[in-house]
C-alpha cells in the first residue's frame, strides 16, 4: 500500500480494499516498462519482441528475463522503474476517480497528510493545491 493510501486506511477516509482497487488502477493506467526502454533507446523493437517470446516460454516476469538475457541491469530496471512511477495518476486521483473519496475529502486529507509528515521532519508544510492539479508527490 502507499504511504498516502495506508494513512487514509489508519484515519478510516478509505477502506484497504478501496486503496488495493485504486492500486491495481493506477498500474494499469502507467505505460509498461518495455515502452519506457524503447522509447529511451535502452532497447529495440526486435530486443523487445526477443523478451517477449522468451517470457511467453518460461512464464517468467519481463524484468526477469531481460536480465537473464543481459539486455538491461538490475540499475537500469529500477531507473525504468522509477521513470514508469512518474507517469500515470496519483493514488489520490483514483481514489476520486472511483469514488471512495471526494476532491474536497482528497484535499483536506492531502493536507493533513503533508502536515503530519513534514512536522515529524523537522520542514515547514506545503501549501494546498486546488484538487485538480494533485500533487505529484502523492
Amino acid at each position: 500500500m502507499t504511504l498516502f493510501g495506508a494513512w487514509l486506511v489508519q484515519r478510516q477516509r478509505v477502506t484497504a480494499e478501496q486503496v488495493l482497487v485504486a492500486l491495481d488502477l493506477q498500474e494499469r493506467q502507467r505505460p509498461p516498462i518495455h515502452e519506457i526502454a524503447m522509447h529511451q533507446r535502452l532497447l529495440s523493437a526486435m530486443q523487445i519482441l526477443q523478451v517477449l517470446d522468451e517470457q511467453r516460454k518460461s512464464r517468467q516476469c519481463f524484468e526477469t528475463v531481460v536480465q537473464s538475457l543481459g539486455l538491461l541491469t538490475r540499475v537500469q530496471l529500477d531507473a525504468l522503474r522509477m521513470e514508469q512511477a512518474k507517469h500515470g495518476p496519483k493514488i489520490g486521483q483514483v481514489l476520486v476517480q472511483t469514488g471512495a473519496i471526494s476532491p474536497s475529502e482528497l484535499e483536506r486529507e492531502l493536507d493533513e497528510f503533508y502536515e503530519s509528515t513534514t512536522s515529524t521532519r523537522g520542514e515547514p508544510p506545503r501549501k494546498a493545491t486546488p484538487a485538480r492539479g494533485i500533487r505529484k508527490a502523492v
